[in-house]
């Protein structure tokens, strides 16, 4: 059952950059999340803490009224799905960004789909999806699986990570891979328009498949490169190789270099 505590006129806060609450709620749970996420227009932070519940809270500047914003929420077991919709910054004036803020439990898997705003993750042991249309994207402390896309923003992501999909048309990429991670599939990074950098621990064991359109690719791995190798594209085995590990940027340079503090 939901446990649900909506706010019917905005309450001020006192931060200063978001100091309105236009809706929050708070979603008990029986068992691992699965969390969906729509907004048309905001911001969308979600930190995985040591919690069971999943807290819920739209922030919005002051000059939203409360009949301009609608969330949807729907709840299924522990299937939960929340659709936001607030007005596009530029029709009300307003000097701030909506923000909606998820706090959730560490083991959840989460879905977020955004059309304009950034989107922050941080901490989630699970499976995680996020697509935006335009706005960057960070996904920090994950572990698990990352499939992560924007039409134009640039991208980062850090973790123990066993499966990755990485696509901007128009951004940059870096991604810090931990040590601990396995991977149990192809990887993919890709970018229309911007740098990739990638950084491995100094013992990961992969096919490495790297162009560059317009860049060069600097690599700090040994590698044999069968047929031999031209400077904006490499590929070729790295510790003995392993899973397919695909790197490619129409425009950028690309780096693969070793986790900082390898040798």
């Amino acid at each position: 059952m939901l446990l649900f505590s909506t706010l019917v006129a905005l309450v001020s806060l006192s931060s200063p950059s978001y100091p309105v609450v236009a809706w929050h709620k708070n979603v008990s749970l029986t068992g691992r999340p699965e969390i969906r996420v729509a907004s048309n227009n905001a911001d969308v932070r979600v930190y995985a803490l040591d919690r069971k519940d999943i807290e819920a809270v739209l922030y919005t500047d002051k000059k939203v009224s409360s009949d301009a914003v609608s969330v949807t929420d729907r709840q299924s077991g522990n299937r939960v799905e929340l659709n936001v919709r607030v007005p596009n910054q530029w029709e009300v004036g307003l000097s701030q960004r909506s923000v909606l803020e998820l706090k959730i439990p560490l083991g959840s898997d989460i879905d977020v789909r955004s059309g304009n705003g950034s989107v922050l993750v941080k901490g989630v042991e699970g499976k995680l999806t996020v697509h935006t249309e335009n706005g960057n994207i960070e996904a920090l402390g994950i572990s698990g699986t990352v499939d992560i896309e924007s039409g134009h923003g640039d991208l980062q992501v850090d973790g123990i990570l066993a499966a990755v999909s990485l696509h901007t048309r128009t951004g940059n990429i870096a991604a810090q891979i931990d040590p601990r991670s396995k991977m149990n599939s192809a990887w993919v990074l890709r970018t229309g328009d911007g740098n990739i950098d990638l950084r491995l621990p100094e013992d990961f064991a992969t096919d490495l498949d790297v162009d560059t359109g317009d860049g060069n690719v600097r690599l700090d791995f040994p590698l044999t490169m069968p047929g031999g190798g031209r400077q904006s594209s490499v590929r070729g085995p790295i510790n003995g190789g392993g899973q397919h590990l695909e790197l490619h940027s129409e425009k950028g340079n690309i780096m693969v270099r070793k986790t900082a503090g390898a040798a």
